[in-house]
């Protein structure tokens, strides 16, 4: 088959669209980060050069389970249970 999207994304929202794995940072512990930043520099008044750079603590991996089914590849059940979501359409 000829493949004409991305296999490897990096979020939820791009495996949907029909990526096969996504790999990528955990986007809502992102937010949160973000959040607790900005109310530190907006609310407490703290000068954004003193807080300091933080990094996603986790990642997730997701599988799209249709796309592997048109393209013919088995996902290993090890592979499927070590994903932290699944893109499945029940037939």
């Amino acid at each position: 088959a000829r493949i004409t999207k991305p296999f490897i994304v990096l979020n939820r929202f791009e495996l949907a669209r029909g990526g096969l794995i996504s790999y990528g940072p955990d986007y809502e512990q992102m937010r949160e980060i973000a959040a607790e930043s900005a109310y530190a520099i907006l609310v407490k008044g703290v000068d954004p050069g003193t807080i300091p750079v933080r990094k996603p603590r986790g990642f997730k991996l997701g599988i799209n389970e249709n796309v592997a089914r048109s393209y013919g590849i088995t996902i290993p059940p090890a592979l499927r249970e070590a994903a932290d979501y699944l893109i499945v359409e029940e037939k």
